[in-house]
C-alpha cells in the first residue's frame, strides 16, 4: 500500500469509493483488452449481453432482479444495446405489459466472437488471485448480503443511536481535558493555548459565547467537542476528541452533526474547522458531511502550529 494512497489509508471506512475506484480501473482494463482484441464492446453492458447468452430471453423486471440493479438501469442499458443493434425488445405474447429482450442475430455473432476473450479474462484473474480468488468472492457476496438485507444500515442506525449528547457540567470538565490531551499528544505537542482551554474550558470557551459536548456511549462518557465562537459570530467546531476504545462506533460523527445543528439553532451562516492533514479519518469525517476546503489566511494559520487546513459548511 502506497504512503500517498489516501484513500487505501482510510481502511474499511472508504471501502465503498475503493470498490468504486476498482470498479473503475477494471472497466478500463476490460476496455483496453478487448481493444486490443479488435472487439468493439463496452464492458458496462456485460452482465445485460451474457444473461441473454445463458437465458435467451428476460423481462425488464427479471433482469434487474438476477443482475441486483435497478430497472430503470437495465431500461437505460438495454435502451443503449437496441441502438446498436445487438438486442431487440419484443412484446410478450402472454403478457402485454411487458417487454422481452434477446440478442439480435448481429449479437450473437459478437457473442461468438467475444467469448474466447471472456474466458481469457476469467483464467487471468482466477491466475491473479490464485488462493484468494474464493475467500475474495465469498467476502463479496456477504458485503451484498449486508447491503442488500439492511443489515448494514440497520447497525449503522443502532451504533448511533447508543451514542447520546449530554452537555457540559463541572464533573465533566476533566473528561474534556483528558479526551482531548490524548489525541493532541498522539500526533502533536500540546500549545500553551491548548493549556489555558482544556483545564478551563467554560471560562475559555463558554463563558465567551461557545459551548462545550460530550458524548456518552452506552452511558459512558467517551467523547466531546467544543463550539468556540469566533470574531465574526461564526461557531468553530473544535477539541474534538474520542477514546480510542470508542473510536469507529459513530461517536465523532454525533457529535459533529449534533454541533453543526448547534450552530443552525443559533441562526449561524457557517460552520468552520480548523485541522490537520495528519487527521486524515477527521479530514474524512468533515468532507463525507459536506465541509470544503477553504483557503487560510495569515492570522488563521498563526492560530495553532498544527492546523494546515481550514474547512467551511455553509448552513443554509
Amino acid at each position: 500500500m502506497s504512503s500517498t494512497d489516501h484513500i487505501a489509508e482510510l481502511g474499511l471506512l472508504s471501502l465503498g469509493s475503493r470498490f468504486k475506484r476498482l470498479s473503475d480501473s477494471l472497466y478500463q482494463e476490460m476496455a483496453y483488452f478487448y481493444g486490443s482484441q479488435h472487439i468493439d464492446f463496452d464492458p458496462g453492458n456485460f452482465p445485460l449481453v451474457h444473461y441473454l447468452t445463458t437465458h435467451d430471453t428476460a423481462d425488464i423486471g427479471t433482469m434487474a432482479k438476477h443482475l441486483g440493479i435497478s430497472q430503470a438501469a437495465v431500461s437505460q442499458k438495454a435502451a443503449a444495446l437496441v441502438k446498436t443493434g445487438l438486442i431487440k425488445i419484443e412484446n410478450s405474447k402472454s403478457d402485454r405489459r411487458k417487454s422481452h429482450m434477446r440478442l439480435t442475430e448481429k449479437g450473437r455473432k459478437l457473442v461468438a466472437l467475444i467469448e474466447p476473450s471472456w474466458n481469457i479474462i476469467r483464467n487471468v484473474i482466477d491466475k491473479l488471485l490464485g488462493e484468494d480468488a474464493m475467500p475474495l468472492l465469498n467476502t463479496l457476496q456477504k458485503i451484498e448480503d449486508g447491503v442488500a438485507s439492511g443489515k448494514l444500515r440497520n447497525d449503522l442506525q443502532q451504533a448511533t443511536n447508543r451514542v447520546t449528547i449530554v452537555p457540559y457540567s463541572k464533573k465533566r470538565s476533566p473528561l474534556f481535558d483528558r479526551l482531548n490531551r490524548a489525541w493532541i499528544h498522539e500526533y502533536f505537542t500540546v500549545e500553551p493555548f491548548d493549556d489555558q482551554v482544556l483545564t478551563n474550558p467554560k471560562k475559555m470557551i463558554i463563558d465567551n459565547g461557545g459551548e462545550v459536548w460530550f458524548a456518552a456511549l452506552d452511558g459512558e462518557v467517551v467523547g466531546t467537542c467544543a463550539l468556540i465562537m469566533l470574531k465574526n459570530d461564526m461557531f468553530e467546531f473544535s477539541k474534538l476528541g474520542v477514546d480510542e476504545t470508542a473510536r469507529g462506533k459513530g461517536v465523532a460523527r454525533a457529535l459533529l452533526r449534533h454541533c453543526i445543528a448547534r450552530a443552525q439553532q443559533h441562526g449561524h451562516k457557517k460552520l468552520r474547522i480548523f485541522t490537520s492533514t495528519k487527521l486524515a479519518p477527521a479530514n474524512a469525517l468533515y468532507r463525507s458531511e459536506g465541509f470544503v476546503e477553504v483557503e487560510m489566511s495569515a492570522a488563521e494559520k498563526s492560530r495553532y502550529c498544527r492546523c494546515d487546513i481550514m474547512y467551511d459548511l455553509k448552513l443554509g
